[in-house]
């Protein structure tokens, strides 16, 4: 990983992990909208689009961060492809490789265009045990209300729920460089749905993290941690193109959070966030 702090670039070859472009990133007090995980390969995520749940709202995907790669085709041709291609034919292939890359050939450095780490304002998490399926279901349910009608509709935060094999409920926030209002008081409505559910809160915290890498790097541990004889991933996704209305929210309540039998497999999750279009 090399790092031009004037330019606010980054490369990173085709080996090179998220820990290891985090890092960097980091040390130059820079931002992109990465994933959460720090053995994912970089080349491999963004050329499958890049979705980033944290910093995606402010940041984009990824792949909208490419300012040049360096791309073998499967006929063995080197191309330096960039957005600005002068042929019609490797512009067509810049843009093909950022969404379906994997099946085109090989990246072997990828240029990336930073933001600066104070588009990062503050983060954290209200984590919440709620013990029983039906606990979690019902704070659930008013946790996505939130999300719908405050979270949503305001550009400068982003929300993420995620509710365990065990059924505890995590809330993690990430506030941006937009946001006016007090972050501890802004989620109120997560600790009020806790009481009105009976549940305890064993975090309370949405300003524990003060710079763009604590956020980037917060689930590793965690993530060292899930292993497996084998550890097998199957994932089931849905999503919307507008706000969801009640029906939804109480579709992924009732018949994901209430329904599956997330205690069956201890390392399974239900993740309900918003991923952005740009």
């Amino acid at each position: 990983v090399s790092v031009d702090e004037e330019k606010m670039e980054v490369t990173a070859g085709g080996g090179v992990t998220f820990r290891s472009l985090a890092e960097a990133v980091g040390d130059a007090d820079g931002a992109l909208p990465i994933g959460t995980g720090d053995t994912v390969g970089v080349t491999g995520y963004l050329v499958n689009g890049g979705i980033s749940g944290y910093f995606g709202r402010r940041l984009g995907m990824l792949g909208q961060r490419v300012i040049e790669l360096t791309f073998v085709t499967a006929d063995g041709v080197i191309k330096i492809l960039s957005p600005s291609s002068s042929s019609d034919e490797d512009s067509t292939l810049f843009n093909s490789v950022l969404g379906a890359g994997s099946a085109l050939g090989v990246v072997t450095s990828v240029t990336l265009k930073m933001e600066s780490g104070s588009s990062f304002q503050s983060g954290g998490q209200v984590i919440v045990p709620c013990g029983t399926q039906d606990s979690a279901k019902r704070f659930a349910r008013l946790a996505l209300s939130f999300l719908r009608d405050s979270v949503l509709p305001d550009e400068s935060v982003s929300m993420e729920l995620v509710v365990t094999a065990d059924f505890t409920c995590i809330s993690t926030f990430i506030f941006y460089d937009s946001f006016k209002f007090d972050p501890i008081s802004y989620v109120n409505p997560i600790r009020d749905a806790a009481t009105a559910g009976n549940v305890p809160i064993v975090v309370d915290n949405v300003t524990q993290w003060n710079t763009w890498l604590e956020a980037a790097s917060c689930l590793w541990p965690i993530i060292k941690e899930m292993k497996g004889n084998p550890l097998v991933r199957m994932d089931h996704s849905m999503g919307t193109t507008t706000y969801p209305d009640d029906d939804l929210l109480n579709f992924i309540a009732n018949e994901w959070i209430g329904g599956v039998p997330l205690e069956d497999a201890s390392q399974s999750i239900v993740e309900i966030r918003r991923s952005e279009e740009r």
